[in-house]
Order: C-alpha cells, then structure tokens, then sequence
C-alpha cells in the first residue's frame, strides 16, 4: 500500500495541531497520538467508537466510515499520515514531518472535506 497524507482543510481555521476538550476528537487525538501507527482506518474508528460509548468489542454496529471527514485535519491542524501497511498517525500541520511528507512525492495526498461548502 502506498503511503498517504490527510491534509488539514484549506479553511481549518488553525496553523497547528492543537486539541480542545471535545469528547469525540479528544478521543481520537488520545488513541492516535498514544499508539501511532497501531490502527488502520476501520480498527480506529471502532476503538474511538467502543471508547466513546462504553462498549465492548462485538456490541457495535458501524456505519460506513471515511478518514476524510475526522474532525482532527479539519478543525484542529493535524494531519493523518497513513503509512505502507495502513496504519495511522497524527503529525502536526506545523511540523518537519507534515512538510516533508507533503513534498514527498512518493506519498499520495489527499486533502480532508472541507467545514463549510463554497
């Protein structure tokens, strides 16, 4: 699988990573910033859920999920880098690593919806 890049929406109205205490990206930053590069898109979104709703494994019935729609690259500044196996982690929009990846021309980017439509 080729790496890829989430990028931050071009009107996310931050030029940073950065967290507020909103339960559903709070969790997501927790999970992803604590074990990067352990989940894939569809192991993530059933952890935060499964987090979020105080449920265990097999209790769950998931709708369809898109990376795209995270309110981590859209709102608050952070990226999502996808690495060869699939696996996610969080880098700062700020960063060495997010500009270096965005100039990687091995890595497919692919930017998040936008928040509001045009």
């Amino acid at each position: 699988m080729k790496q890829r890049l989430i990028q931050i929406a071009e009107d996310c109205p931050v030029d940073r990573g950065i967290v507020q205490k909103i339960p559903v990206h709070v969790i997501q930053y927790e999970e992803l910033s604590k074990h990067p590069y352990k989940y894939d898109e569809k192991n993530f979104h059933e952890q935060v859920n499964l987090i979020r709703r105080g449920k265990k494994p097999g209790e769950l019935k998931l709708k369809k999920y898109t990376i795209r729609r995270n309110p981590l690259p859209k709102k608050y500044g952070w990226g999502i880098h996808v690495n060869e196996d699939g696996k996610l982690a969080l880098v700062g929009c700020e960063t060495k690593k997010y500009k270096e990846l965005e100039k990687d021309p091995n890595v497919k980017k692919t930017r998040v919806s936008r928040n509001k439509k045009i």
